[in-house]
């Protein structure tokens, strides 16, 4: 996003990309993110799904969905979370984001051999 603009303007030039293009997957995406760094999880479900919905299966959207899911239930790890990082990994399995995730949660749980390793493939 252009960090001179205000997230108004953001969400504004975002929005009239989407209506000149629905179709246009990229664009439904950066919406999905743009929600979530606004902490307003069920608008970034709703963008990241319809971005999935016209792009396909894809691994960096399942991963983005669980991400999602994981802040919207307060960093805990629910069985909706881990399926979209299932998806994703089954997609890619360096899939980069749901592996942060993972980790991010390994550790949170005090698990940190988990995360370390985690973080090793990562890099």
């Amino acid at each position: 996003f252009a960090s001179q603009q205000t997230p108004e303007a953001q969400l504004q030039a975002l929005q009239d990309k989407i209506r000149a293009n629905p179709q246009n997957s990229e664009q439904w995406a950066l919406l999905g993110e743009y929600y979530l760094w606004q902490n307003d999880y069920s608008n970034s479900l709703l963008a990241y799904r319809q971005a999935l919905q016209l792009r396909g299966e894809n691994a960096e959207l399942y991963a983005a969905l669980a991400t999602v899911l994981y802040y919207q239930a307060s960093q805990h790890m629910t069985a909706q979370t881990r399926a979209m990082i299932d998806k994703a990994l089954a997609l890619d399995s360096n899939e980069i984001t749901a592996l942060m995730l993972l980790a991010s949660d390994a550790f949170m749980q005090a698990n940190y051999a988990q995360a370390i390793e985690l973080w090793q493939k990562v890099m």
